[in-house]
């Protein structure tokens, strides 16, 4: 026979109630949209570099803030020209960060890694952002197998679902005369 004292029981009965509580309340947090608040060409400084094996170079800069060159969803095809996109995902959560997924389409055949002889259609990134305040991704063209002229898509996921998509078309540049 099974016994259970009354204190362990209301103990019981008083967390299942807060747990309840706090997803009634959306506490466990509740994203209702995003939006590209910025987009095109910038100059961020990486603040650290980190290994990621399944990112295109191996790795990924980590920015600390935000610049915005210019405007432009027209990227010249140029080594080390950066450009990407900066937005805000809108909602409530008591830990005020949530996870999302930024991923960046690259255009049709893909990235070519020739050192590795690996093809990649995207680049997808798992990150803990801050709710209701901007955060940003970019990609810059480090090596020149990486300039692929077309259609890039930068997109925000949010557990599987698309919340805001921005595209560029990276273009060979004029001949300037």
């Amino acid at each position: 026979m099974l016994a259970i004292n009354n204190k362990s029981l209301s103990t019981h009965y008083v967390a299942l109630a807060i747990s309840t509580l706090f997803l009634m309340m959306g506490c466990s947090g509740q994203v209702d949209r995003a939006e590209i608040v910025g987009y095109g060409i910038t100059d961020n400084i990486s603040a650290e570099i980190v290994k990621r094996q399944d990112a295109v170079l191996g790795k990924d800069g980590i920015y600390d803030g935000w610049n915005l060159l210019e405007k432009t969803t027209q990227i010249p095809n140029v080594e080390n020209i950066q450009f990407g996109v900066e937005y805000v995902v809108h909602g409530s959560s008591m830990s005020k960060t949530i996870t999302v997924e930024e991923v960046i389409i690259f255009p049709s055949g893909g990235l070519i890694n020739p050192v590795l002889g690996k093809n990649y259609l995207s680049d997808e990134s798992k990150m803990k952002i801050h709710m209701n305040k901007p955060n940003s991704f970019c990609y810059r063209f480090e090596t020149s197998w990486e300039q692929i002229p077309g259609i890039w898509v930068f997109q925000i996921k949010y557990k599987g679902k698309i919340l805001a998509e921005q595209k560029f078309e990276v273009v060979e540049e004029r001949d300037k005369k």
